[in-house]
């Protein structure tokens, strides 16, 4: 595992799960296609930073679904990715990261999931054209969910799963690299994460059956009832 260093300013001008679940693309006015960029031009930033208020202030992407944390899954969801970024504080107590997972801390510290997040794509090298960005405590998201995500894909919006709300869930979110550089120089510390996607084009992306990729566990009878479905 290694530490990335948060960048200065950068201005950049360069323009399979056992249960079988089936996404939905809102096609709007756009012809999509069944391809997208494949997973070695995707750098997967993983939002581990939140404060677990209600579970006690405990690391979620640490917690053990079966025999691996959720980090674990995310990482193996999104195998063959170009890098896995864990972006935020962590406890040093806790046990290493996976070897595959670098880790960004952002500054000034406990700025916020949105800044520490547009601080970490401002490292990304232009040679990964394609920037994921995932929370850190998703036991559902998969290798399906991944997949969808970039078949949707499209050089000039965010392609992100939607709820049955039509409400956008930013953590479950693929972004042109070049368009996501642009959006972070103007997120301050502490914004909330919707300021990352001021002015942004969303491509929806739903998904027809339960669990979502985007439920999450925020609370131990959600991480109980993970344990049980994924069991």
């Amino acid at each position: 595992m290694r530490t990335v260093a948060p960048p200065d300013i950068i201005r950049d001008t360069t323009p399979a799960n056992p249960m079988r679940r089936t996404p939905h693309i809102n096609q709007g006015p756009h012809v999509m296609t069944d391809h997208g960029p494949a997973p070695e031009n995707v750098a997967v930033l993983v939002c581990i930073g939140g404060r677990s208020r209600r579970m006690n202030g405990v690391s979620k992407p640490d917690l053990r679904i079966g025999t691996e944390t959720i980090l674990e899954r995310l990482v193996h969801a999104t195998s063959g990715a170009a890098q896995h970024l864990a972006v935020g504080h962590r406890d040093t107590a806790l046990p290493p990261l996976p070897e595959t997972v670098s880790h960004f801390v952002e500054r000034p510290p406990y700025s916020g999931p949105a800044f520490a997040l547009a601080q970490a794509a401002m490292t990304v090298p232009r040679h990964q054209p394609w920037i994921a960005l995932l929370a850190g405590d998703l036991p559902y998201f998969d290798s399906a969910a991944f997949t969808a995500l970039r078949c949707a894909a499209r050089p000039d919006r965010v392609t992100a799963f939607t709820d049955e709300t039509g409400r956008p869930q930013w953590l479950t979110a693929l972004w042109p690299r070049s368009l996501l550089v642009d959006q972070a120089e103007t997120v301050e510390p502490n914004g909330p994460m919707r300021s990352l996607y001021q002015e942004v084009e969303i491509q929806s992306l739903t998904w027809n059956e339960s669990p979502r990729p985007w439920q999450d566990c925020d609370t131990f009878a959600e991480l109980h009832r993970a344990r049980r479905i994924l069991a």
